[in-house]
């Protein structure tokens, strides 16, 4: 559900392409005499840059967080250099590094020291006005665990990553960078895990933990709802319809739609979670009815998840 988009030129501008340095020396240095000549590119934008100085430190103090943000720097400027799109180049962030990634989002979102180009990837417009939801949703429905059955292909193609395993909990504040809302009523924490690909084509677990919940004022509630947080970095702000909700039925499922956004551009989501790891031919008749009546027409623009889920038996490979 959240927003995976990081630009190969942010890292090479926030990480350095060429990190060859003492950075055992790093940490006692970057207050003393202006940027250190490792960080490389970052120096020029040093003077913003230095309101990011705890997390820096933090970060090359861990040797996996300096391990994670030098791959990412050259990984990403290799991808640059050949052309790939920032979707390809996410595969440059695999695994999650959280000390890594609290670095990118204090250059990108709350200093501005970066500006990322715009994503230029095309999807249908948006329709948060023309759905108009499902008033018999309520947040207590949502609570569990649930499986990504389908995701609707003209939208995010994240919802189709294989192993889409989601659970909502009772809210609980997150910490920093992931902003809490003004008013948490009716809010509650959503957990995402699924199979994500390295540059070398290896297969992690991926996860992240971020609010949903109303929106604002509780605009449109029940049935509108919106799910914030940050992924790699790069925050982000969805706001969702709940198109069916379908708790109460023989084979629980819910059908939801999006509206994203984050400071790379806008774009659109869709997709449906069950109970079930796979839909039975009852249920997924009954979910592709859902969609006809709201207007999604073509089964062919939905993607079945592969919930397979083969186990991952390298012990760096966290499940």
């Amino acid at each position: 559900m959240s927003r995976l988009r990081v630009l190969a030129a942010v890292v090479a501008c926030a990480a350095g392409q060429n990190i060859t340095g003492p950075l055992a020396l790093a940490k006692d240095s970057l207050e003393v005499g202006g940027c250190p000549t490792w960080l490389g590119p970052i120096c020029k934008v040093w003077t913003c840059a230095t309101g990011c100085l705890p997390q820096i430190k933090d970060c090359i103090a861990d040797k996996v967080c300096k391990a994670a943000l030098i791959h990412a720097s050259e990984c990403s400027a290799k991808y640059e250099a050949a052309g790939k799109s920032a979707n390809a180049a996410l595969a440059c962030f695999v695994p999650v590094n959280d000390l890594r990634d609290k670095v990118f989002f204090c250059l990108l979102d709350e200093h501005h020291c970066i500006h990322p180009a715009k994503d230029n990837t095309s999807y249908p417009t948006c329709k948060d006005d023309s759905f108009k939801g499902d008033a018999s949703y309520q947040p207590a429905h949502l609570l569990g665990d649930w499986w990504k059955n389908f995701g609707w292909t003209k939208g995010e193609m994240y919802e189709c990553r294989p192993c889409g395993r989601v659970t909502f909990s009772p809210f609980r504040v997150l910490p920093w960078p992931t902003a809490t809302p003004e008013n948490t009523t009716d809010y509650a924490i959503i957990a995402s895990n699924w199979y994500e690909l390295d540059d070398q084509n290896r297969t992690w677990n991926v996860n992240e933990t971020s609010y949903f919940g109303p929106r604002p004022g509780h605009k449109g509630f029940p049935e509108k709802q919106n799910h914030r947080g940050v992924q790699y970095g790069l925050s982000y702000l969805e706001n969702f319809t709940m198109v069916h909700d379908g708790t109460q039925e023989t084979e629980p499922f819910l059908f939801l739609y999006g509206c994203g956004s984050t400071i790379q551009g806008r774009y659109i989501t869709g997709f449906v979670m069950s109970k079930n790891k796979y839909p039975s031919a009852t249920l997924k008749k009954r979910i592709f009815d859902v969609a006809k009546q709201n207007g999604f027409e073509d089964e062919d623009e939905w993607c079945t998840v592969d919930n397979s889920c083969p186990p991952l038996n390298d012990e760096q490979f966290i499940i």
